[in-house]
């Protein structure tokens, strides 16, 4: 059964990859950890750190400060020593001496981390960065670099615009992956949008809410989807129903699926067909509606014709066909994903990584520091936050939410809702 309370927090990681994909584990100071479920939004267990987490120190009953970094590890420091673990082959390394390692580390903080903070690339800027806490003083860390940005702590309060005033250290942070990130502090904890550079309105909220805030996302996915009413009436109830009937069969949430059809065409199932390359609902290629289309009714004209033999008239009778289908290719769309995740071998449990799915599929699950194809970076110059020809997954996964971000900035429900809704 899933726990019904999150205790205090001393530490949290959110993990994108590898075989714990899609969990956050928060850490407490009785010496357990407990494990969150990013699609289920459920707390699932509670267990001891020492016994479950191999390698761990075993002076530490707790760690001061956790977070995930770049690449396959997470970072866990306490006093003067880091412990590294290895999250994809689930093994801890010795600990080591933060000075000496970790570049320009503060003096002053060789005793004591509150928090870490993994931002990825901060918007705005081509590099990732980390953030760490003490008390009510901050500072910012360049990953590539291994460096200290600042040349000493700045106060939390007047950089982070809406921190509670009655707020004296902070106990965990986790970005959350959708432009939202969660700070913890005793029995409190708020809500921090990356977009707007703010405290979310109503927060700090007491502890105890944290798990309702999540699980009211799924209570509001079972009664309506995100974008439905941009579905026609006639075709809105058994759209609907197919998707989430897709989703449920592939481990996604339904909304995921509804918001990247609202990403590539809006709803129009005749988008893209002027070039007639990628059209659709999800602008699935054309080679690939043949290929889909051809395990079911193709037309009779088409039968037993390779694609690259079709003719220009051909290919453009199949594009029309297919739009045709209006919001019945939606089933073209769950037969794509079905092979398109078989053939992956690996889960999607975020809605960035079902984005992926689109774009090649090889950052699926991987670290943030991943590269995707170069046809990929080059087809796609909008994902390039650091204009440098190349696209790793950390790029994709900011760039997927300042998409949603701008497309949203005049529409009558806010992007921090839907995003928070996708998270």
């Amino acid at each position: 059964m899933p726990e019904t309370s999150l205790k205090p927090v001393r530490g949290a990681v959110n993990i994108t990859f590898g075989p714990f994909n899609g969990h956050v584990y928060f850490f407490h100071e009785d010496g357990t950890y407990s494990r969150f479920n990013r699609l289920t939004c459920e707390l699932e267990y509670y267990a001891e750190t020492a016994k479950n987490w191999n390698g761990w120190p075993a002076q530490w009953k707790f760690p001061q400060a956790a977070v995930t970094w770049d690449n396959q590890y997470a970072y866990f420091l306490r006093g003067a020593e880091y412990f590294r673990y290895d999250m994809v082959k689930d093994q801890g390394d010795p600990r080591q001496p933060i000075e000496g390692n970790w570049g320009l580390w503060p003096g002053g903080w060789l005793d004591r981390t509150d928090a870490g903070l993994y931002w990825g690339y901060h918007y705005g800027q081509k590099r990732r960065k980390a953030y760490f806490f003490r008390g009510d003083e901050y500072f910012r860390y360049d990953v590539k670099d291994e460096r200290n940005d600042y040349e000493s702590p700045l106060k939390t309060r007047e950089y982070w615009p809406g921190w509670p005033d009655h707020w004296q250290k902070v106990s965990a942070a986790v970005d959350w992956g959708n432009g939202k990130v969660y700070f913890f502090s005793g029995s409190e904890y708020l809500r921090y949008d990356k977009f707007s550079e703010s405290v979310d309105k109503g927060y700090p909220r007491p502890l105890s809410g944290f798990l309702k805030e999540h699980k009211e996302k799924l209570a509001s996915e079972s009664k309506s989807l995100l974008f439905e009413d941009q579905i026609p009436a006639g075709a809105r109830a058994s759209f609907v129903a197919t998707v989430r009937a897709l989703a449920a069969e592939l481990g996604l949430r339904p909304n995921w699926l509804m918001a990247s059809m609202w990403m590539e065409s809006g709803f129009d199932p005749k988008a893209g067909l002027k070039n007639g390359n990628f059209i659709g609902l999800h602008q699935l290629s054309l080679d690939l509606i043949y290929r889909l289309w051809g395990k079911t009714a193709m037309p009779d004209v088409f039968k037993g014709v390779p694609f690259d033999q079709l003719t220009s008239e051909a290919k453009r009778a199949l594009a029309d066909g297919f739009a045709a289908l209006g919001y019945g290719q939606i089933h073209f769309v769950g037969s794509w994903l079905r092979a398109a995740l078989k053939s992956f071998k690996a889960t999607c449990r975020s809605f960035d990584q079902l984005r992926l799915i689109g774009f090649g599929g090889l950052g699926l699950a991987q670290t943030d520091r991943t590269t995707l194809a170069p046809v990929v970076a080059k087809g796609n110059p909008r994902y390039d936050l650091t204009k440098d020809g190349k696209l790793d997954v950390a790029e994709f996964r900011a760039a997927v939410f300042d998409i949603i971000h701008q497309k949203l900035e005049a529409k009558p429900v806010t992007d921090s809702d839907v995003r928070h809704t996708l998270g």
